[in-house]
Parts: structure tokens; sequence; C-alpha cells
């Protein structure tokens, strides 16, 4: 696990954009997150220094039972044998579909 403060291992699904050249977009699921860094595994390795949106199905949801993603926008600070770690620029909590939830119901079948 990387360096730093306080780490949350935690499994979660999440899907994965390039907010720069090269357009890159995929799947994985998280290995531990805190406030600064987000570790995760990935279909593909990444650049270092790419920037990248990587939207996480958070587990918790709003009292009326609507489902919730934690949107992080960072930067590859480490990508090594499909593991990622990005460095947290900004974050954000939106409310999910229905489809977006059921599409992420666990780890991709091409990372098995």
């Amino acid at each position: 696990m990387p360096r730093t403060s306080t780490w949350y291992p935690i499994e979660l699904p999440l899907r994965y954009e390039s907010i720069t050249r090269p357009l890159l977009e995929g799947r994985g699921y998280t290995v531990a997150l805190n406030s600064r860094i987000v570790l995760f595994c990935s279909d593909q390795d990444l650049s270092v220094g790419l920037r990248v949106r990587v939207v996480i199905s958070w587990p918790a949801k709003l009292a009326d039972g609507t489902a919730l993603s934690l949107s992080v926008v960072g930067r590859v600070e480490r990508s090594e044998s499909r593991q990622i770690e990005i460095a947290v620029c900004r974050h954000e909590f939106h409310t999910r579909s229905g489809e977006y939830a059921g599409d992420l119901t666990g780890r991709a079948q091409s990372l098995a």
C-alpha cells in the first residue's frame, strides 16, 4: 500500500476516463483510499502524469435510498502491473442513476 496517512482499504467498482490525451477509458476497482490518494486496480496500465476522472460506486445511500457515486479528478502518480495510484485534485459526490448502479456490481470480468 502506498505511503501517507490513514488508509481505508475498500473494494468498490469504478470506471475512469482520461481528461487529457491520450483519451482512454476503462473499469476497475478500488484497493484503498484516503483524502489525498486513490489506489485502484485497472483493466490497463495508465501513464504517469495522465489526468483522469474516476467515478466510484459508493456503498452508502441517501436517506431516501438514492445511490451515490464519488467522482475524483486527479493525476496518475504511479502505474505498475495495472495497479494505479492517483493524487486527488478534487472530489465530489453525485447521485447515481439506476442503470449505472446495476452496471457496477463487482469487479470487471476482464480484470480476473
